[in-house]
């Protein structure tokens, strides 16, 4: 039986070494466990910070959308505005310089009959 109780005393030393082993990658795994999840938490926290920067710059795009609608419908208001002012100026400047030749031609349509009337005048009274 000598031989039967020594084979068994012989096998603990690798179970205890076996457990041992198992013990060390059991902590090393916690250690990787737990360093991951130091990470994953630094992540979700980044994360969170960029969604934020996200909405913010999401939100001023939207602001400066709104500016550059308004801004270009503002430009356009102020062009059409312009084209007026130019026609109505334009229409001002050539209604009196209409007038002006028009008074310039009556005088000289004035002129002509007086001229005229006279030379016919002057035939009477010869």
């Amino acid at each position: 039986m000598s031989q039967a109780e020594s084979k068994p005393a012989a096998f603990w030393p690798y179970v205890i070494e076996g457990i041992g082993c198992l013990l060390v990658a059991g902590a090393a795994a916690y250690g990787v466990y737990t360093f991951q999840q130091q990470k994953i938490s630094r992540l979700e926290v980044e994360n969170r910070r960029l969604q934020q920067e996200i909405a913010s710059l999401q939100s001023a795009s939207t602001q400066q959308k709104g500016t550059i609608a308004r801004l270009t419908q503002e430009n356009s208001d102020l062009k059409t505005s312009l084209q007026t002012v130019c026609r109505e100026s334009q229409a001002g400047f050539f209604n009196r310089l209409e007038y002006q030749i028009d008074r310039l031609l009556e005088k000289d349509v004035l002129a002509q009959w007086r001229q005229i009337c006279q030379n016919v005048q002057a035939r009477a009274n010869l």
